[in-house]
Parts: structure tokens; C-alpha cells; sequence
């Protein structure tokens, strides 16, 4: 698993030789195994580098000298963009490790109202059609645009517990989203689950995940430590590679 401190500090900026680099928002990354594995948000593919440009790479994040010719290829690649640190957005990881699953929780299943049934059905919906007709890039965007109109002045909490709260509505998803007649994907289930909790007024973190040895990529949704649509162990068993 990679170390998502360091990782958290190298993935906005680096000084290298005379010139400040920096990954471009495009991109995210985490290591496994000790291999780099990188993100692409906006192409929506993963990718890992040869051997020379990962060390090429790795010197740059340890601001060491290294290969001009490798480093040359990354800035032509766009693995690497020239730029100061304030001229990068932040890029946000994933603060604690999942260790609690609200579908392996014991608690009392609360009740289910029609809006309950109309909110996941609508958000499971559109967000089917917006991955069909968007780039997933442009999904994301819209979705933080929701979570910040919506989650501006918090969750209004009818327990007095935010996270009671947020656990009862992945409950409420989870027990509806069955009868929904559209094929399941861990993307798609994530992203409506994040749309129905944004337009409760909560929010929660989408997580990108990879592993190794074989490759496979997933998402989840996961507030704190606690995974809301996916087990802590399946969660547990990816390495976060960015976070919306």
C-alpha cells in the first residue's frame, strides 16, 4: 500500500534541476509494490510508466538530478507540467484507512419513505445517462458543483449526529437501489449515491482505488473511516488513488 502522506506532499509540486514541476490535475498516482501506478481522469485511464521514466519520475519527487532526455519525455508526455506549487489546485487523498462498512453495520435499519424510492431511482438514473452522453471528467466537475450548492451550510441533522445521519441514507440506498432495472457498476452506484446524499445536503468522499498483480480499479463511497456502499475489507483491499 502506498504511503498516503507522502504521496499527498509529492502529487502537487517538485523542484527538479533548475525548474519547478508539478503533476497537472489531471493526473493522480499512488505506488504499490513499489511500481507507480497513475491516473487520468480525463481519458478515464490508468497507466504505469517504463522503468526509466518512473525513475526519472521518482528523482524529480526526491529532487534529485537525473536523466535530462527521461525527464524531457515526461514534460512531453504531460506527466509532469513546469509551474509553482500556488498555481496547482489541491489535490485531496483520503485522510483515514476504511475500517467500518455501513452494509456490514448492526445497527436498526430505519424506514423508507417514497422519497427515499423517487431520490434513488431519479439520482441512479441520471447519472446513468450523464456516464452515457459525459466524459467522466465532466460528471465529477457537476457532482462537486452539486455537493457545494447543497452542503453549503451542513447536514441538518434530525438525530444530532451528522454521521448517524449519513448512515441512514446509505442504508435507505442500498435497500432500494436493487430494484432500480439498470445494471450495476461500482462507478455508477457511487456516483448516485453521492448525487442522492448531495441532494440531502450531505456529503461524503468518492474514492478512486487500485490494485496489483492483477490490475483492477474501483470506487466507493466513504465518509471518515467508514465505507457506505462496499465492504471495509474490499475497500481495504485497494489503494486510494484520488478522491472527489
Amino acid at each position: 500500500m502506498t504511503d498516503l502522506g507522502r504521496t499527498e506532499r509529492c502529487a502537487l509540486f517538485f523542484v527538479g534541476l533548475e525548474m519547478v514541476y508539478r503533476i497537472p490535475e489531471r493526473l493522480s498516482f499512488c505506488e504499490i509494490d513499489g511500481r507507480l501506478i497513475f491516473m487520468d481522469i480525463d481519458n478515464d485511464a490508468y497507466f504505469r510508466l517504463s522503468a526509466a521514466l518512473e525513475s526519472a519520475f521518482r528523482n524529480v519527487i526526491n529532487e534529485e538530478s537525473g536523466d535530462v532526455a527521461a525527464l524531457t519525455a515526461l514534460l512531453d508526455k504531460g506527466i509532469l507540467v513546469p509551474g509553482r506549487s500556488d498555481s496547482a489546485p489541491p489535490l485531496t487523498l483520503v485522510t483515514a484507512p476504511p475500517r467500518r462498512s455501513v452494509l456490514e453495520s448492526d445497527g436498526a435499519l430505519s424506514s423508507i419513505t417514497w422519497l427515499d424510492v423517487c431520490g434513488v431511482f431519479g439520482s441512479v438514473w441520471a447519472m446513468r445517462a450523464r456516464l452515457r452522453l459525459q466524459p467522466l471528467k465532466r460528471v465529477l466537475d457537476e457532482l462537486t458543483a452539486l455537493q457545494e450548492r447543497t452542503t453549503q451550510q451542513g447536514v441538518v441533522s434530525k438525530r444530532g449526529d451528522p454521521e448517524s445521519e449519513i448512515s441512514s441514507a446509505a442504508q435507505a440506498f442500498a435497500r432500494i437501489r436493487p430494484y432500480v432495472p439498470v445494471d450495476r457498476s461500482c462507478l455508477l452506484d457511487s456516483l448516485a449515491l453521492a448525487r442522492y446524499l448531495a441532494r440531502r445536503r450531505m456529503k461524503a468522499d468518492l474514492v478512486f482505488g487500485v490494485s496489483a498483480d492483477p490490475f483492477s480499479a474501483h470506487c466507493w463511497m466513504q465518509a471518515g473511516d467508514l465505507v457506505l456502499n462496499d465492504t471495509a475489507g474490499n475497500a481495504s483491499a485497494h489503494s486510494p488513488i484520488r478522491v472527489v
